[in-house]
């Protein structure tokens, strides 16, 4: 981990935040990224994954299964 060195990201970047996080810091830092999805999930940090496991678990599917279907045309 310490060796770990990030590089220039070109693809899509997914993120799921909760409603609190979001009113705070609408971009959460990304505002520079042009691919950017944010799907807000209701509640705070102790609470958005917890009480909304069903939204949750549907964004995560959807997007892993968009993902799988990008790579498969770009190989």
């Amino acid at each position: 981990v310490r060796r770990y060195e990030c590089g220039p990201y070109a693809g899509k970047i997914t993120i799921l935040a909760s409603t609190e996080f979001l009113d705070s810091n609408p971009t959460m830092g990304w505002r520079h990224v042009r691919d950017l999805e944010i799907h807000e999930i209701p509640g705070n940090h102790e609470t958005y994954i917890r009480e909304n496991k069903q939204m949750v678990v549907g964004f995560l599917k959807e997007t892993i299964e968009k993902a799988e279907q990008e790579a498969g045309r770009t190989r």
